[in-house]
């Protein structure tokens, strides 16, 4: 029988986890959750715990994506709902409605950009949504893009530090001028 890998995880242990093969590291702190690391460096915080005989493992998210301490949050909730008969994960919302980001876009191109901005700005606004929005959240209502989604994107793009302040700034640009046009609801800026 393998012995159970045990760790104090956060950041910083996460980030210096290296496998050959696939491993799951637990919390020493919190029974049930830890860290699957991938021989090919993915890493996805899980939590597995017992209730009504059965053994559950649920993924509770990507490491990059959240952080540690988000991970222990979210897996101390997930751990209290399956204890108590719940469902895992709460069930879905909604689905958002109204315009995509695609639409969005090309509005904020139209009315924006294209009237108030020089040439060269244009050129670079449209290279940062063709290049990296618009294949990322394009098809996402406005109402789904989280924050933690775009800071992943911005954390992807660390290679190039202008190209990832150009999405972060053209995103917030283009939500606002939404907000204001009325097509994007207040306070959802990520």
């Amino acid at each position: 029988m393998e012995k159970l890998k045990r760790t104090t995880i956060s950041r910083r242990t996460v980030d210096r986890m290296s496998v050959d093969k696939d491993t799951v590291y637990w919390d020493r702190e919190l029974s049930g959750f830890g860290v699957r690391v991938y021989a090919s460096g993915r890493k996805v915080y899980v939590v597995q715990t017992r209730a009504q005989g059965r053994s559950r493992r649920v993924t509770v998210g990507r490491h990059g994506v959240i952080t540690a301490e988000q991970a222990r949050q979210r897996a101390a909730l997930i751990i209290a709902r399956i204890k108590s008969g719940e469902a895992a994960v709460a069930a879905p919302k909604r689905a958002p409605k109204g315009p995509t980001v695609a639409e969005v876009a090309e509005r904020y191109l139209r009315e924006h950009i294209d009237v108030r901005c020089k040439a060269s700005t244009a050129r670079q606004v449209r290279m940062v949504l063709r290049k990296y929005i618009l294949p990322e959240f394009g098809e996402c209502a406005v109402e789904a893009v989280e924050r933690e989604q775009v800071w992943a994107l911005r954390n992807r793009l660390h290679r190039v530090p202008s190209a990832a302040n150009h999405v972060v700034n053209t995103l917030s640009a283009m939500f606002t001028m939404g907000e204001t046009w009325g097509v994007v609801p207040e306070g959802i800026n990520p």
